[in-house]
């Protein structure tokens, strides 16, 4: 099983994994895009393929009898349904870490992140709670100027 604890920044991906992580161990494979020894371009077409990056590891994962849990990055749910390569999961559970947008201001003024990024977090955020819902929401914002590898058309 493929586990994607996602949602927009500033609304704890990454303590939820910290807390976790531990628990799990042995169990369940841990990953985070930032682990997965690649440069980051943080571009979408960057993220599509290290969506299937991940998901690659994940199938070695499934091979071997090993859950696999993706937590502490922004990926979008239908970024991951449409890797190239996620047709071959076992299954996919969705779980969308949420904040409000006053909590979540605070959370990223707190961590030190630029005053003029804030907004455009917030209103992922807000994208995020109705496409982790409807995956085929506005998916222009993770579709435009992504990787042409991806198989949109399994939505």
């Amino acid at each position: 099983m493929f586990f994607l604890v996602t949602g927009a920044s500033g609304v704890g991906k990454s303590s939820v994994r910290k807390l976790v992580e531990a628990e799990i161990a042995g169990r369940v494979a841990v990953c985070e895009l930032g682990t997965l020894g690649i440069t980051p371009e943080w571009s979408l077409r960057w993220r599509h393929r290290a969506v299937e990056q991940v998901v690659r590891l994940a199938l070695k994962h499934q091979e071997a009898g090993k859950h696999f849990l993706l937590c502490g990055d922004p990926v979008p749910p239908g970024e991951l349904y449409a890797a190239p390569s996620a047709g071959e999961l076992a299954g996919i559970q969705v779980c969308l870490l949420d904040v409000s947008p006053e909590r979540q201001i605070e959370r990223l003024r707190l961590r030190g992140d630029p005053a003029d990024l804030i907004p455009h977090h917030v209103a992922f955020a807000e994208w995020m709670r109705l496409h982790v819902v409807n995956h085929r929401h506005r998916p222009e914002v993770i579709i435009n100027q992504g990787w042409e590898e991806m198989r949109w058309e399994v939505w």
